[in-house]
């Protein structure tokens, strides 16, 4: 779009909206808030502004351009590198979402940043057969590991009148048989940071 084009945009938002409360947001420059991807560069440049970092944890990682760890993945195939998986897909898989979510949110840092995951729920399209797989959670509302790296992200010290907040522990693990004895994920995976 022409730079005076996203300018008049900007200015006629505002001008419906006055007062503090009305934020514009796109792809390029002339937006209150940079709206970029981390596979097009992210939001390290951006110093003067908010930012939010859209679909992190997920598109770059579809699409193979971004990862900071895919040389230790290079016998993955590519989509046991994605970060769309089923919760039925298997524990190595559900270990490589949530690796991938984990990498994604400790190596995007920046001031007065905001990171937006693309869905916590697994969805019908519509327009594909199959589930867009990016959740947190499945279709049913299943918790996947990866919703659990979240949960370790709070502050353990946060309280909540439904007693899910405080401390999180969870063994991404299935304990079954079938566990597969090596993981490219699992290695690193346990290294989550604690808030």
């Amino acid at each position: 779009m022409p730079k005076s084009f996203i300018q008049r945009a900007n200015a006629i938002a505002h001008e419906e909206y006055p007062g503090d409360q009305c934020y514009t947001s796109g792809w390029t420059d002339g937006y209150d808030v940079f709206l970029q991807a981390r596979q097009h560069g992210g939001c390290r440049s951006i110093t003067n502004r908010p930012c939010v970092v859209s679909e992190y944890g997920d598109w770059e990682y579809y699409a193979q351009n971004a990862g900071f760890e895919q040389h230790r993945w290079k016998d993955l195939q590519p989509a046991e590198r994605s970060s769309r998986q089923l919760r039925g897909d298997g524990e190595v898989r559900l270990l490589q979402q949530a690796l991938n979510f984990q990498e994604a949110t400790t190596t995007t840092s920046a001031p007065r940043l905001c990171r937006r995951l693309w869905v916590m729920f697994d969805y019908n399209r519509g327009y594909a057969p199959d589930l867009e797989s990016s959740g947190t959670m499945d279709v049913f509302r299943l918790p996947k590991f990866s919703y659990w790296f979240f949960r370790s992200q709070r502050d353990p010290d946060e309280r909540a009148p439904e007693g899910k907040a405080g401390p999180v522990v969870f063994i991404a693990n299935r304990w079954t048989r079938a566990r597969p004895s090596k993981c490219a994920s699992s290695a690193t995976a346990t290294k989550w940071p604690s808030n």
